[in-house]
């Protein structure tokens, strides 16, 4: 289990291979090729680099959603032939799971989060989840704020996540912004018990994201009955479906117009938080994952003939939530 970068086990890999092991390679994503604007320029260039020799060394692919295989098809149907594997790669998706494992009852909620995720607040608590990075779209978030506020609104914006741009303008500007501590929180320390009932008491979680693997907060907020409002990318749609609420990506006046609108559409709410929506958890995840893993093997070299009790034990990927029109 390793990470992308120079230390890739590289020999190793290719040692097992003549030895008759297949290789597979789990892909979270390709923004760092595909939005190279989001990521820091000294990773853009290892990136693709390690990127090109897993196209030419592994068996297979496995990725975390099926957008991601449209990703990977369409870079390579991008490049020049001259440059294009003679072999197509099997790929396929498995399905990440969700929970927050280390919620316990008897774990205390800090003072200030009950008091700033009070559900009777007129305009509504929304919550963001995860690393704050220019890619995460907090900006946008703040800005649909900020036009709230100044429509005389009453709206509150709780970020939940660490800091992932040290010493860039976004985290500048939620640092020093004038609602900060009064309209703007920003935790970068909670736990997942806190987490856990940040997403209950939400009005709604907001992803604003302008590219993503798979965005794993939408399924926790879905899973806690809280309502997502998360912009048009087909991943999110992918992982969402008919359950969350979609504005245009890059679009701070609608998404502006969603939250003002939210309190005053229950129909909306009930729709986002229906009881049909479940979610596989980890052990589902693992077994989805083996079930690829299994299948893609035995479609690279036929002859393969996988253990008896581990294809019993892989089960089918769960139905996703049928997308929304």
């Amino acid at each position: 289990d390793r990470s992308w970068g120079q230390d890739f086990p590289w020999n190793e890999v290719r040692r097992a291979q003549s030895r008759g092991a297949l290789v597979g390679v789990v892909v979270y994503d390709l923004i760092p090729i595909e939005h190279p604007e989001f990521i820091e320029a000294g990773l853009r260039i290892p990136f693709r680099d390690w990127w090109n020799r897993v196209e030419r060394t592994a068996d297979f692919l496995v990725t975390i959603s099926r957008s991601v295989v449209d990703d990977i098809a369409r870079i390579q149907r991008g490049r020049p032939k001259v440059e294009r594997q003679n072999r197509p790669l099997p790929m396929r998706a498995f399905t990440l799971g969700a929970k927050l494992d280390g919620t316990t009852a008897d774990q205390a909620i800090r003072p200030e989060l009950l008091t700033l995720m009070d559900s009777a607040v007129p305009g509504g608590v929304y919550l963001m989840v995860g690393t704050v990075t220019s890619r995460k779209g907090h900006a946008l978030a703040l800005e649909a704020c900020e036009r709230i506020w100044a429509a005389g609104g009453d709206a509150r914006l709780v970020i939940a996540g660490k800091n992932g741009c040290a010493g860039d303008a976004l985290v500048d500007r939620i640092r020093q912004h004038p609602r900060l501590g009064e309209r703007v929180f920003w935790f970068d320390d909670l736990n997942d018990a806190e987490l856990s009932w940040c997403f209950r008491q939400a009005s709604a979680l907001i992803t604003a994201s302008q590219a993503e693997g798979f965005n794993l907060p939408i399924v926790e907020a879905l899973s806690h009955g809280c309502p997502v409002f998360a912009s048009d990318l087909p991943v999110h749609r992918e992982v969402g479906g008919e359950f969350a609420t979609y504005f245009p990506a890059g679009d701070p006046a609608a998404l502006a117009r969603l939250i003002t609108d939210h309190p005053r559409q229950p129909r909306r709410q009930s729709q986002t938080s229906l009881p049909g929506f479940r979610w596989p958890d980890w052990n589902e995840s693992c077994e989805s994952l083996l079930k690829a893993v299994l299948e893609l093997a035995q479609q690279v070299k036929p002859e393969c003939s996988p253990q008896a009790d581990l294809r019993a034990q892989a089960t089918p990927a769960p139905v996703r939530p049928r997308s929304a029109a």
